[in-house]
């Protein structure tokens, strides 16, 4: 059985209110008399969606070898609400759930990048997006930027 990274990019509004940051999208596998993902019209774009182990393990401890850069530290407290809708759909599956500054990844890029976990895909379709997304709308602010993310087997 494999296991699968779910992230989420949050944004914190000034009033100090966390959001999804990523964009709505048609869904591709809308079935109207489906439950869950399938049934709904519009999704959020998905930023990252490898699984690469090596990486989960330098993110969380999670497969792969060595320690994580930052022990899991669960739910932020003010995860977004979508956000934990989105974890408690998969109930008892989801696990190991975590979550990174901006700022915090970009103080450990270096590891992120290395291509022996898989850090180009990650680092173009998260980090770089996360850093252009900080720029444009949080004046760089790296600390109004995260992503939250949990795995299931």
């Amino acid at each position: 059985m494999g296991c699968d990274i779910h992230l989420k990019v949050e944004m914190r509004s000034l009033d100090g209110t966390w959001h999804r940051a990523e964009d709505v999208i048609p869904n591709q596998w809308f079935d109207p008399e489906s439950g869950g993902i399938y049934g709904q019209k519009e999704i959020r774009d998905e930023w990252y969606e490898g699984r690469n182990y090596n990486l989960f393990a330098v993110l969380a401890g999670v497969r792969g070898y060595g320690p994580p850069l930052i022990e899991p530290r669960g739910l932020p407290d003010d995860v977004s609400l979508e956000t934990l809708d989105d974890y408690n759909y998969w109930q008892g599956d989801a696990h190991t759930p975590h979550w990174y500054s901006l700022r915090e990844l970009l103080k450990d890029a270096n590891n992120l990048c290395d291509p022996w976990i898989g850090g180009g895909h990650f680092t173009k379709n998260v980090i770089d997006r996360m850093v252009d997304l900080a720029n444009e709308e949080l004046k760089g602010d790296g600390e109004r930027i995260r992503i939250v993310f949990w795995f299931d087997n």
